[in-house]
């Protein structure tokens, strides 16, 4: 019997440890997954066929936020849906990251309203592409997917879930220079 496979985003902790010239600042991606009947989850490949050759195309996509704070002031903004970290494509695979790129154009171009936030704008193009569910570690110790405990949500709770987390964000305390890294 074939598994029946879920596309989710992943909705992970905000980190910061990038500082540049005094400011800190970071980008903060939500990739995707695939969640199973039995709500395990697992990293997206590039190789689906027959039913689940929908899910092609998500492997290596992100959602990204610049984050930042510059002359005390907090920005979250050049929302964007991009390929994060391709290593090495074929043709194939060239080919279904354009279809998909001109399918989230195509989505943003259709948005009703203009999204106010991140969140909005995540869960707004989650709506577009039929994605139902969002994935959250639980627990502070985060390993391979295998490892860790999952909290499985609604995608119309995704806006305020990661809002909630920018905001969260925005009133952390700016890391100094010397400091390793702050999560939220």
């Amino acid at each position: 019997m074939e598994e029946t496979l879920k596309l989710a985003v992943m909705v992970d902790p905000i980190t910061f440890k990038d500082v540049t010239h005094g400011d800190t600042s970071t980008f903060y991606r939500l990739s995707f997954v695939t969640v199973n009947e039995k709500n395990e989850v697992r990293n997206v490949s590039n190789s689906y066929y027959g039913d689940e050759s929908y899910l092609n195309g998500f492997h290596d996509l992100v959602f990204q936020v610049w984050i930042s704070w510059s002359n005390n002031r907090f920005d979250a903004d050049q929302w964007e849906v991009i390929y994060k970290q391709v290593y090495s494509v074929n043709l194939r695979e060239a080919e279904l990251m354009v279809k998909t790129l001109k399918r989230v154009q195509k989505i943003s171009e259709k948005f009703v309203v203009r999204p106010q936030s991140f969140g909005q704008f995540v869960a707004m193009m989650c709506a577009g592409l039929k994605i139902k569910h969002f994935v959250e570690v639980q627990g502070a110790d985060r390993g391979w997917h295998t490892e860790n405990r999952y909290a499985i949500g609604d995608i119309k709770d995704l806006a305020a879930n990661i809002d909630r987390k920018i905001e969260a964000a925005r009133l952390v305390k700016v890391p100094a220079p010397a400091a390793d890294k702050v999560s939220v």
